[in-house]
């Protein structure tokens, strides 16, 4: 008789008592049972982690650990996922809101592929939040990577050292690419439903960062040409290289033209 898959939850946490209840309730409500929930806090100031203790006192399979110092969000979630046993590790964020079936649906779905994602909803409510439905190949992931916070992931996959590029670039990026060239062509598959609500809100890690690097305003104008000038001599060996293998005009400018229609991440 096959044994059923088992899965663990790995979350990090970081100033997010605002929404984590709601967060937990949704990963609790999950129609899929869950082996292991794994919460790392990465040195919070707030509630957040007397709210994690109020809850492990109630769910058995529940961990929380509490680093010596801030890590940053790509080095937590690498050494959180290191703890898990299970065989598939979902990876979740401490603001979103999980729909009952996420697990169920992406462990159907996951078979040999290294990654299941799913599509997700996008916005500060979820009643007008829209959908993004990310692209999975190589083309799209020059550009962009996949959400974190809609995977699921063999563990054999996401514990290799060499799926994490630390503070390079951001976690998720980095394992869409590593899952793509590591075992083809079963890498990554999509669910194409919407299984979480990304919430947007004034804290989320990802405005945040958008911030740190473009300023406060919420929709970036010039920022991105100024801040983007140390890239430029990349994005242009880029252009040589669409140039030589997709020839004329059209392949210089491929990477422009890709990155322009690649535009998922919503502020509002």
């Amino acid at each position: 008789m096959k044994e059923t898959p088992t899965i663990a939850v790995v979350m990090c946490t970081y100033n997010g008592e605002r929404f984590l209840r709601e967060q937990m309730d949704s990963i609790l409500a999950q129609t899929y049972p869950i082996a292991e929930i794994i919460v790392q806090d990465d040195g919070s100031t707030d509630n957040t982690v007397n709210i994690l203790r109020q809850y492990a006192e109630r769910v058995p399979q529940m961990q929380i650990h509490v680093n010596e110092k801030n890590l940053g969000f790509n080095r937590n979630f690498h050494t959180a996922c290191l703890r898990a046993t299970a065989d598939y590790i979902a990876i979740s964020d401490q603001d979103d809101v999980w729909m009952p079936n996420k697990l169920e649906r992406q462990i159907e779905a996951i078979g040999s592929c290294n990654i299941c994602y799913s599509t997700h909803l996008r916005g500060r409510d979820m009643a007008t939040a829209h959908t993004v439905a990310p692209r999975c190949n190589l083309e799209a992931m020059l550009f962009t990577g996949i959400a974190g916070h809609t995977m699921i992931a063999r563990r054999d996959f996401i514990q290799r050292p060499e799926s994490w590029t630390n503070d390079r670039i951001v976690y998720d990026w980095s394992l869409a690419l590593n899952a793509y060239f590591f075992r083809q062509p079963n890498a990554i598959v999509r669910v194409d439903e919407p299984l979480n609500w990304h919430r947007s809100h004034d804290g989320e890690a990802a405005l945040l960062q958008n911030i740190a690097v473009c300023g406060r305003q919420r929709k970036a104008t010039w920022q991105p040409y100024a801040y983007g000038l140390r890239n430029y001599r990349a994005l242009l060996r880029l252009c040589r290289l669409c140039l030589r293998h997709r020839g004329a005009i059209r392949g210089f400018f491929y990477p422009f033209i890709f990155a322009w229609h690649c535009s998922q991440f919503d502020m509002e």
